[in-house]
């Protein structure tokens, strides 16, 4: 391959590879339409006009939000570390 088509062939790479990941609606999605016109889900807002969060929330979860550092860089448990932490 001569380098005078080496742009053209990155070009057409690059085309084919934006074609290949556009998004496209599945089959499934494009088959029903709605027959009677809905009215879009809006958020409730609070009367100033802010998202209103109301509710109960909780932070008891057992997944630490930072990383121990005794784990270093280690990415998995062995089968024997995991039988010893449950």
């Amino acid at each position: 391959m001569s380098h005078g088509s080496l742009p053209v062939a990155a070009a057409l790479a690059t085309a084919m590879a934006g074609l290949l990941l556009a998004p496209v609606p599945a089959a499934a999605q494009t088959a029903a339409k709605a027959t009677s016109p809905t009215k879009a889900w809006t958020s409730p807002r609070t009367p100033d006009g802010h998202p209103d969060l109301q509710g109960i929330w909780s932070n008891a979860t057992l997944t630490p939000l930072e990383r121990p550092k005794r784990l270093g860089s280690k990415e998995f448990y062995t089968e024997q570390e995991l039988a010893e932490l449950t």
